[in-house]
């Protein structure tokens, strides 16, 4: 009865709005729909002996996203997302939930500060605030981005922006005189609760200062502490961490070719008090300097050196946007024992439940280092030194081919758990090439492909050494067979062999142990459908997964997923 009574209240409300936006432009409702079905089949090996997991799963939803904006006056903006979703298999309304996503006021103050309370998405440099993408991709192909696009808009990811609520302010000024523009920004995010006894209030707060001194040279200064309010609860524990970055960049012309300097540093600081259990306050510095040179219209070469120290934490930059802890909603425990499956590359892709929300106190130790090595925390990631190169190609007149290489040569600054240290290079090359455009095809025929190999390495006795190796291919085409429908088709394989240690952290991010990590794993996933366009924000689409992992190690434990998907999704 109570679902009964709210959803006619919000049916009331989206007519009332409906009938506003019909008498008075200052009212706007737009909305995103979508509806996904799920049939799946776990096989494999670990079938064969497996007698007490499921071994089919349906699932599916549909959902409903509406947006609506009022513009009382022409300096204020109001604008909240309702959600209603529906879980296939409710009955009576069972499955229903409704949300709000977003809500927000944003307005001019004296034609001069803008302001906004509410929900507001942020991101800053790779070192103070950012939020990375996610493993297991280097070129994906469309079938697979299409899904994993619909976990971004879920999670709130707008680029590499994280989602905040709470205050922001911000400003600019233009001169004619020692500078073009200045601009300032701040913010103030309430993270986390109180809870009783055990953790206070969490506040992260921030502010950014650039100046555009010429077209030659603009800098910048960046700040963000994350916080305890101690007075929420009986503790005085106090938690702080604070990141200053300073950036600069210097640009000059020589001829046809454009070179830019850019270079990065800064420091952080954790301090924790009135904890008994927490190490001393410590820090750490970066730096990170770049070249480029573009130069002709669309080729760009680098080459940068970077040193992460390693005490350095940023809790902005450095938190994962994957939760690898989190329970799966697709096949979560298998074998007889009931063990918990971990995420793989099928999961990345098609998994909701994985994507997290919220920057994180601590460096999360879980991931799986088969997948990332090198940079698994980002840029930002600490105990790091080395050198940098990438040549990117995407010539404004040229519709053909778009490609790009980077390599990234890496060491540890101090060795963990011994005197050696380990070394990473990490190789990948991706290229866009679109066959209508050479054969003069009015259908679309566009394929791409990307691979990533990745190594880390570390001499010394038996116990110390370090081999691991990795590969990624990424593979995907997009055949118009009549106008507006496709073939689709996507292909992602893993290849890792070798051994690591992965560092195991406290509440503290102190290393206390490290554990062996041995693995000789294949994975492959491949998808195939038809897509039609109804326009460029709708669309429909049939799918054929198949998903399987092969470990080498324990043969038994191997298995595949296949899976049947229709999606539609269309945007008003």
């Amino acid at each position: 009865m109570r679902n009964i009574i709210r959803y006619t209240a919000i049916i009331m409300v989206i007519l009332t709005a409906s009938d506003a936006i019909a008498q008075n432009k200052k009212v706007t409702l737009n909305g995103t729909g979508r509806s996904i079905m799920l049939m799946d089949k776990l096989g494999g090996e670990l079938m064969e002996t497996d007698t007490t997991s499921f071994d089919r799963s349906f699932n599916g939803y549909a959902l409903l996203d509406l947006d609506l904006t009022i513009r009382p006056n022409k300096v204020t903006q109001i604008e909240a997302i309702f959600r209603l979703r529906n879980e296939f298999g409710g009955f009576w309304g069972a499955g229903v939930t409704v949300d709000v996503r977003k809500l927000f006021i944003e307005g001019l103050i004296k034609e001069v500060l803008r302001y906004r309370v509410g929900d507001f998405n942020l991101e800053l440099t790779p070192y103070t605030l950012i939020n990375p993408q996610e493993d297991g991709m280097v070129n994906e192909a469309e079938i697979f981005t299409d899904f994993k696009h619909f976990h971004y808009y879920d999670n709130y990811y707008e680029q590499e922006r994280w989602r905040f609520q709470g205050l922001q302010l911000e400003f600019a000024l233009n001169a004619e005189k020692g500078f073009k523009q200045m601009e300032f920004m701040t913010f103030l995010s309430r993270t986390r609760g109180a809870a009783l006894f055990s953790s206070p209030e969490q506040y992260y707060a921030g502010a950014h200062w650039a100046i555009e001194q010429s077209d030659r040279f603009n800098a910048a200064v960046n700040y963000v502490n994350l916080f305890d309010i101690p007075s929420t609860i009986s503790s005085d524990r106090r938690f702080n961490n604070g990141v200053l970055s300073i950036m600069a960049e210097l640009k000059e012309k020589f001829g046809e070719t454009t070179v830019k300097l850019n270079l990065e540093g800064g420091q952080s600081s954790v301090v924790t008090k009135f904890d008994e259990e927490a190490p001393e306050d410590f820090s750490d510095t970066y730096i990170d300097v770049k070249v480029t040179a573009e130069t002709k219209p669309g080729i760009n070469a680098s080459i940068g050196f970077k040193d992460v120290g390693p005490d350095f934490f940023s809790a902005g930059a450095q938190s994962r946007r994957v939760d690898y802890i989190t329970k799966l909603d697709f096949f979560p425990r298998v074998t007889n024992d009931g063990v918990i499956r971990t995420p793989t590359l099928f999961d990345y892709t098609y998994e909701e439940v994985l994507y997290n929300q919220q920057i994180s106190l601590e460096l999360d130790d879980d991931y799986p280092q088969k997948y990332n090595t090198t940079n698994p925390y980002g840029e930002a990631t600490p105990n790091r030194r080395g050198v940098y190169t990438e040549i990117t190609y995407d010539a404004p007149d040229d519709n053909v081919v778009e490609a790009g290489l980077r390599a990234d040569i890496m060491s540890e600054i101090i060795g963990e758990g011994t005197a050696e240290k380990k070394s990473f290079i990490l190789l990948s090359a991706k290229a866009d090439f679109n066959l209508h455009e050479v054969i003069g095809s009015a259908k679309d025929y566009i394929f791409t492909v990307g691979i990533r190999q990745e190594s880390s390495n570390r001499s010394g006795s038996d116990i110390e050494q370090v081999d691991l190796v990795s590969t990624l291919i990424d593979f995907g085409a997009q055949v118009e067979i009549f106008n507006d429908l496709y073939v689709v088709a996507g292909l992602k394989y893993h290849r890792a062999n070798g051994s690591e240690y992965a560092a195991k952290r406290d509440p503290y991010n102190q290393i206390f142990k490290y554990d062996v990590v041995v693995v000789d794993d294949k994975e492959t996933l491949l998808a195939a459908g038809l897509k039609y366009t109804f326009s460029e924000h709708v669309f429909a689409s049939v799918q054929y997964v198949n998903s399987s992992i092969k470990y080498e190690l324990f043969p038994s434990t191997s298995y595949s997923i296949n899976r049947v998907l229709t999606a539609f999704h269309m945007k008003f």
